[in-house]
């Protein structure tokens, strides 16, 4: 699925403009996804949306994009991801992109690319000669590799930062083990540490 990201601004409730455009988004045989809506608590109040539109091509997403723009949509640029040099090998630079199990894809050089492969629990290896990215484990990382780096997952869904996942409906249910991006990696038994948020060292073990 390609995607594209839009807001809208204004009053979209009360004039039906955001149901207007997420039945346009269902009729053209695309899905959306909500990341953050604001509602005016007066009359006077505007209201705000930003939803992820994909389709399942190029062509049918730019279309639809098109459309949704006669509703007073606005695309929001999408940035490249922010890479780090590994500082050793085995070890992932701080605050590194920590992949789930669900489709991911990167933007790079104003290019979406898929992460492969789906794995959890790594970090996302770029190539710029090649355009290719690549899940990889802390021991499989060398010292010089280009990291993506980047928010926690639970703050992810702004096209500016570069990467996004594409949820599959039986994968929607929160995963427990997504801990928001490590601040730092190391070798400690043949496990995989890393502090999350509140400064608590959580381990898995690498395979």
């Amino acid at each position: 699925m390609f995607s594209e990201t839009i807001e809208l601004r204004g009053h979209i409730i009360d004039s039906l403009i955001l149901p207007k455009v997420l039945d346009e988004i269902l009729r053209a045989g695309g899905s959306f996804k909500i990341h953050q809506i604001k509602i005016g608590q007066q009359r006077v109040d505007q209201s705000f949306a930003r939803i992820e539109v994909s389709g399942p091509t190029h062509e049918t997403l730019d279309e639809l994009v098109l459309r949704l723009r006669q509703h007073g949509a606005e695309v929001v640029e999408k940035a490249d991801v922010q890479l780090a040099s590994a500082p050793a090998d085995g070890v992932f630079p701080a605050n590194f992109y920590v992949t789930t199990n669900q489709q991911t894809f990167i933007t790079l050089d104003g290019k979406e690319i898929e992460v492969r492969p789906a794995i959890m629990d790594s970090a996302i290896a770029v190539d710029g000669a090649s355009q290719r990215a690549t899940a990889v484990k802390f021991y499989e990382v060398r010292k010089g590799m280009k990291i993506v780096v980047g928010r926690a997952a639970e703050e992810r869904g702004d096209p500016r930062d570069g990467a996004r996942t594409q949820t599959s409906a039986r994968d929607r249910r929160k995963n427990s083990c997504r801990n928001g991006p490590g601040r730092g990696a190391h070798r400690r038994g043949g496990a995989f540490g890393k502090i999350d948020r509140m400064g608590i060292c959580r381990s898995f073990i690498c395979g």
